[in-house]
C-alpha cells in the first residue's frame, strides 16, 4: 500500500524511469572507471582513452540492459523491493559483468592497447561501481516509502488513542475500571 501523502512523482515512477537512470549511470560509472583505474580525473587522459571508454560504453550498455532485462530487473515494483530483489541486482550485474569481460578480454586479444586502451580492470571497477548506483536508486524508493509508511502509521495509531473498549469480568473491579 502506497501512503497517501507520497508525492506523485514516486507513485509515477516506472520501470522506464528507472532503465533512463540505469543508462546515466552505466555512463557515469565508466567514467569513474576510467578516473580510478588511471589515478586521475585529468580531462586529457580521458580524452586519450576515449576510443577504449567509447568502445566498452558500446559493448556494455547493451549487455547489461539485456540481462538486466532478461533476469526481470525492469519487471519488479521497487518499492516492496526486499531481500530477493538485493540478490537479484547483486546476481544481475555480476552476470552482465562476467559477459563484458570476456567480450573485453577478447577485444584487447585481437588488437594492441596503444590501438585501444580498454584494460581489462574497467569491467571490474566498473562493475562495483554500478552495483552502487544501481542498488541505490532501487532501494532509495524502497526506503523511503517505508520511513513514509511508518510514519504515517504512527500518526494513525496516535490517533485511535481514545477508542471504546467493551470490558467484560465478573466482579465489581471491572466495572470500576470502566468508569475511569
Amino acid at each position: 500500500m502506497i501512503p497517501s501523502d507520497t508525492p506523485d512523482f514516486i507513485r509515477n515512477l516506472r520501470n522506464r524511469h528507472f532503465v533512463v537512470s540505469d543508462i546515466s549511470f552505466f555512463i557515469i560509472a565508466a567514467f569513474l572507471s576510467y578516473a580510478i583505474r588511471f589515478d586521475t580525473f585529468n580531462p586529457n587522459l580521458q580524452i586519450a582513452n576515449s576510443r577504449g571508454l567509447i568502445v566498452f560504453l558500446a559493448v556494455a550498455i547493451p549487455i547489461k540492459l539485456s540481462v538486466f532485462y532478461l533476469l526481470g530487473i525492469y519487471r519488479r515494483y521497487w518499492m516492496t523491493a526486499g531481500p530477493s530483489e538485493l540478490i537479484l541486482v547483486g546476481f544481475s550485474c555480476l552476470i552482465a559483468t562476467v559477459i563484458i569481460l570476456i567480450v573485453v578480454i577478447f577485444v584487447t586479444r585481437i588488437t594492441t592497447y596503444a590501438v585501444l586502451p580498454l584494460p581489462t580492470s574497467i569491467p571490474v571497477i566498473d562493475v562495483l561501481i554500478n552495483a552502487i548506483f544501481i542498488t541505490g536508486s532501487r532501494f532509495s524508493i524502497r526506503a523511503y516509502s517505508y520511513t513514509r509508511r511508518s510514519r504515517s502509521h504512527r500518526r494513525r495509531i496516535a490517533n485511535q488513542l481514545d477508542k471504546v473498549a467493551l470490558i467484560i469480568g465478573p466482579d465489581t473491579r471491572a466495572s470500576r475500571f470502566a468508569v475511569h
